[in-house]
């Protein structure tokens, strides 16, 4: 055999977008089909390159495809056999990187269900790019179809595809619809109540693993996998509606709607399962030259560490907002007086069970309220009642009202966190834990917001402190 006779060095490339049942039938398929015309033509195929499960149009890296451009950039592949064009490129800086490489190094392109792509002539480059757009356009066109599924499953109440949810099961023949696996939902109960007692979702998810509780698969709790359950709308008989707020769902709650906003807030939004907390004041501050939300930070300052809280908002405009801050230790002492002051001769056991409550009911409602007027700004919008301006300026407010009601609800403190029996406020106060003191002082301060200092360095005064009262 002379060298013109040699066989041609042969490349297969596979790719699969989605593989749910992650058996690569889709690859298997391509690879047995690739290796067929290359038998026919006389091919020898020294390489085959295999993404799984990796889209083409995502924007991610696909390792083998770029080990393929490696070989043939060091001149060890002739060419490249793939099923369809598609499964090599669907965007053009894809395209453009194998094209030049092809032109090149004079290797080509052959595929089972489009012949020769010929990379090296203008008029082969020409249809290549045609037949790009065009996959470009499917995926568009596949991902438009997709979210409007979702979007209207949502709209509906359904629910979405993908693994079993815990607390739930699928209905055999009714998509879409859950039924409740009650022994599941008392885990969810137990553990929805230990953090409304001020327990952590870290402690929790440690307990359920040594009791030996099963996840959905079996395997050990997670910090993340329990907040997650415990967040999710589903529990509480709802489905996000696709950035169209909370839509109720077709399957019954474990838990009733006021209890999951205080469970949701006080896992997203509170301090349950995080590092262990210094800064009592942290969800009370604001500060008094921008109004936005204070948060606790320790710094280095002259070689020592200090505790303090400042508004991070950008300066821009604002009269440098961020550098707005105050020492937190005498702060923390100030407003620890004023409680004092506040609890002296008043009925605890009174506050404890009227104020809470009510704030709970409230804060619940108008958090309903603005998911209801979300949804309902969403649909104007679809419905071309409103403008994208519009739509966009009308949700701001909403959602800052949603935000601040859920980090309300975060701040409130179940009522069996005050010891039933104190009444010496003064007293005790160092006896109490974090989540104890949050929670009286939650009786009596809604909001303390701090006003810029006159001097340098954040240092604390009382006449930069305004405190609004709790009603």
């Amino acid at each position: 055999m002379s060298f013109l006779e040699l066989p041609r060095r042969a490349a297969i490339y596979c790719r699969i977008s989605q593989d749910r049942s992650d058996e690569r039938l889709g690859v298997e398929r391509q690879e047995t089909e690739c290796r067929a015309l290359a038998d026919r033509n006389g091919w020898e195929v020294i390489r085959t390159f295999v993404d799984d499960n990796i889209s083409a149009y995502s924007g991610k890296t696909r390792p083998q495809f770029e080990l393929m451009l490696a070989d043939i950039a060091a001149d060890e592949i002739d060419l490249v056999v793939a099923w369809h064009p598609d499964r090599l490129y669907r965007g053009f800086t894809e395209f453009l990187r194998l094209s030049k490489l092809m032109k090149l190094h004079g290797a080509t392109v052959h595929t089972v269900m489009a012949g020769e792509v010929d990379l090296s002539t203008a008029a082969g480059q020409m249809m290549a790019e045609i037949m790009t757009s065009f996959a470009q356009y499917e995926s568009k066109q596949k991902a438009d179809r997709i979210r409007s599924k979702h979007a209207q499953s949502a709209r509906a109440g359904l629910a979405h595809g993908g693994p079993r949810p815990f607390g739930y099961e699928r209905v055999q023949g009714k998509p879409g619809t859950l039924a409740i696996v009650e022994s599941e939902a008392e885990v969810i109960r137990e553990a929805a109540n230990r953090v409304l007692a001020g327990e952590s979702v870290r402690a929790i998810s440690i307990d359920f693993t040594n009791r030996g509780i099963a996840t959905v698969r079996g395997g050990r709790w997670q910090l993340k996998a329990l907040s997650d359950i415990l967040a999710s709308p589903r529990i509480a008989g709802l489905r996000p509606a696709g950035g169209e707020g909370i839509a109720a769902a077709t399957w019954d709650p474990i838990l009733d709607r006021q209890t999951w906003e205080r469970v949701h807030a006080m896992v997203t939004h509170g301090t349950v399962g995080r590092r262990p907390r210094t800064n009592v004041l942290s969800g009370f501050l604001w500060c008094g030259r921008c109004g936005q939300r204070m948060f606790g930070v320790a710094k280095t300052y002259r070689g020592k560490r200090r505790r303090q809280y400042e508004c991070r908002r950008d300066g821009q405009g604002l009269g440098a907002c961020a550098a707005l801050s105050v020492e937190a230790g005498p702060l923390e002492s100030y407003v620890s007086g004023l409680v004092f002051g506040a609890a002296d001769g008043a009925d605890l056991g009174h506050l404890r069970r009227s104020r809470r409550v009510g704030d709970q009911a409230a804060l619940a409602s108008r958090l309903e309220e603005d998911e209801q007027l979300l949804s309902d700004l969403a649909k104007d919008f679809g419905n071309r009642v409103i403008s994208r301006p519009e739509w966009f300026a009308a949700r701001v407010p909403v959602e800052e009202r949603i935000d601040e009601s859920r980090r309300g609800l975060a701040r409130l403190a179940p009522n069996d966190l005050i010891p039933a029996d104190l009444a010496d406020v003064a007293g005790r106060w160092e006896a109490l834990t974090f989540d104890q003191r949050r929670a009286v002082i939650a009786l009596f301060i809604g909001k303390i917001f701090i006003d810029p200092a006159t001097h340098k360095g954040g240092r604390f005064s009382p006449v930069r402190v305004r405190v609004e009262w709790a009603a």
